[in-house]
Formats: C-alpha cells, sequence, structure tokens
C-alpha cells in the first residue's frame, strides 16, 4: 500500500514579517555604509594619527627640556665664561676658544629649541590639513557609494512598491480603486512624521 506524504506547506510570511524584513534590510544598510566610511577614513588618517602622537609626546618632553635648560642656562654660562677666562690667564688660547665654543653652544640652546617647536607645530597643523583632504575626500566617495544605495531603495519603494501594488489594486478592483482615499492613504499621512520627512526631501 502506497502511502501518501502529505507535502508540507511553506509558510507564507504575513505582512507584520515582511514590513520587519523591509525595516532590517534598511537598518543593515545603513550599518553597512556607516561602517565602509568609518573603516575607511580610520584607515586613511591611522599612520597621520600616530605622527600626530609622536610629535605631541617630543612636544611635551621639549617643554619640559625648555623650562629645565631656562632654570640652569644662567648658571651654565657663568661656568663656561669662567672657565674659559682661567684657560685665557693660563696662555691656553686654544682650550679657551673650545670652552668659548661651548659658551656659544649653551646660549643658542632655547633658540634651537624654539625652532623644533616650532617646527613641530607646523607639522601638526600640515597633518592636520591633510587629514581634512582625507575627510573632504571619503565624504564624497561615501556620498556616491550612499546615492547608489538609495536611489535602489527610492526605485524598490516607488516603483516596486507603491506604484506596483495600486496597479494590482486597480486591476483587482477598478471601482474600488477610484475612490481617493484609495491611493492618498496608501503611503503614510502628510500629518505624521514619515509624512514630514517626505516633504523635507521631495518638497
Amino acid at each position: 500500500m502506497k502511502i501518501k506524504m502529505a507535502k508540507q506547506q511553506v509558510a507564507k510570511p504575513t505582512p507584520a514579517e515582511i514590513a520587519a524584513r523591509i525595516t532590517k534590510t534598511f537598518d543593515e544598510a545603513f550599518a553597512a555604509l556607516l561602517e565602509r566610511r568609518d573603516t575607511a577614513y580610520s584607515a586613511a588618517v591611522a599612520p597621520l594619527d600616530h605622527e600626530i602622537e609622536v610629535l605631541d609626546r617630543e612636544a611635551v618632553e621639549i617643554a619640559d627640556k625648555a623650562q629645565s635648560f631656562s632654570e640652569k642656562m644662567a648658571s651654565a654660562e657663568r661656568i663656561k665664561q669662567f672657565e674659559a677666562d682661567q684657560l685665557t690667564m693660563q696662555g691656553k688660547t686654544v682650550e679657551a676658544k673650545k670652552k668659548l665654543a661651548e659658551l656659544e653652544q649653551v646660549k643658542a640652546g632655547p633658540a634651537q629649541i624654539e625652532q623644533r617647536r616650532q617646527e613641530i607645530e607646523g607639522r601638526i597643523a600640515d597633518l592636520e590639513a591633510e587629514k581634512n583632504e582625507i575627510r573632504k575626500r571619503i565624504f564624497w566617495e561615501w556620498y556616491g557609494e550612499c546615492q547608489e544605495v538609495i536611489r535602489a531603495a527610492e526605485k524598490g519603494f516607488f516603483f516596486t512598491l507603491v506604484d506596483g501594488i495600486f496597479e494590482s489594486l486597480s486591476k483587482f478592483d477598478p471601482k474600488q480603486a477610484q475612490n481617493a482615499n484609495v491611493r492618498f492613504y496608501l503611503t503614510s499621512p502628510a500629518r505624521s512624521q514619515i509624512g514630514d520627512a517626505a516633504t523635507r526631501w521631495y518638497g
């Protein structure tokens, strides 16, 4: 005896389930687009941020060094000058000149520190400007990607769903579809959060 196997019927999604799937798709699309933008920007500026971090640390070290140097410089100048004078009095002219050269190096210390501080400041400004250019480039690249996704969603909403469903309604029962409210209330009411958003974007 042949046993007839009952075919299992696949449960068809309810309107609420379909709506949930659509909502999930948009949520996932939005999250994926944000991740693409943020990942691209982070990767592009990572080496610049690293260099800025290194320069910031050096700037702190220079500031500490400048303060310490300023406190010790007057004493160091007096010592070098005294040593040079002593050597001169002893007739050690060559050694005295070396001490005077060392004295000039001590005196040049603050100017060298300030020069390096300005170099660091200028380099950081250049890096920040470069980051701004990267941000601008990624903005427009990402804008184009968003356009592609949004326009696909618009096509699916306006053509496939709204136009397609209203056309189907018209074919299914032309008389009922002639009711103005059928078309008007197919989408969200004008005086609603969604209606306000539609007016904001489409006028």
